[in-house]
């Protein structure tokens, strides 16, 4: 069980909540609501107050290191070297200690077989965020955050990091996702919290989502079913 308790941490302010193995929450909001810095906060990168417990231990109390190990991201922007290989980005990147057999294992379940080498300063954006959910894999962390994972992708990336938040959740893990794109979210989560100005406006599961979208955005926004599928877009028309 994971249990998350803010009381102050940068813009963020009061959010509480508790998330089982095999959860998938969706976080949204408009630009500086809050969304990267609650998750920074849960992976230790920003401090503030308040706790993080998974499975009844407090993971502030742990080095960041070992921290690492039982909650890690795939972040939103990620500029090392210029000049560091794929596998010089796992390996420096890595709480623990990875063979590369392990690496290219994990590069191959995610479609880039034989990318170990390659500079990763010079992959497409799909690219460098196949080789951060590699890394990811290869770690294999507890509880996974992922900064808009969908963001400026080709549909044909989108359709992997699916494939993976849906591997990750059959697999026991807890996976919080903030992002803007609403659909990629209804898709995928299982529960969802919306946040306004670093508070929290919203919280459930997707029929809810879908009647709090207006209050989470502060804009109309036109929601339309296909065959059981459901897009979201602002309205427009006024």
């Amino acid at each position: 069980m994971l249990e998350v308790g803010v009381v102050k941490a940068g813009i963020v302010r009061d959010v509480e909540f508790t998330l089982s193995p095999g959860t998938v929450l969706g976080v949204a909001g408009k630009n500086g609501s809050g969304k990267t810095t609650l998750l920074k906060f849960i992976a230790g990168v920003f401090e503030g107050e308040g706790q993080i417990k998974w499975k009844g231990k407090d993971l502030r109390k742990l080095s960041f290191k070992e921290r690492m190990k039982v909650v890690n991201a795939v972040p939103q922007n990620f500029e090392p070297n210029l000049f560091y290989s794929v596998y010089e980005v796992v390996e420096s990147s890595s709480p623990i200690p990875l063979r590369r057999k392990e690496i290219d294992e994990a590069l191959e379940e995610i479609g880039l077989c034989g990318f170990g080498r390659r500079i990763f300063a010079k992959l497409s954006g799909g690219e460098k965020v196949r080789v951060l959910i590699a890394r990811l894999l290869a770690i294999n962390p507890e509880i996974v955050l992922f900064d808009e994972p969908s963001a400026f992708l080709d549909p044909d990336v989108a359709v992997v990091v699916a494939g993976i938040l849906r591997e990750l959740k059959n697999n026991g893990k807890v996976v919080i996702v903030a992002s803007h794109d609403m659909s990629f979210l209804l898709d995928n989560c299982d529960l969802f919290l919306g946040l306004k100005g670093g508070r929290e406006v919203f919280w459930g599961g997707r029929g809810d989502f879908l009647q709090a979208l207006q209050l989470i955005y502060d804009v109309p926004l036109k929601v339309a079913k296909v065959d059981e599928e459901v897009f979201i877009k602002p309205n427009y028309r006024r």
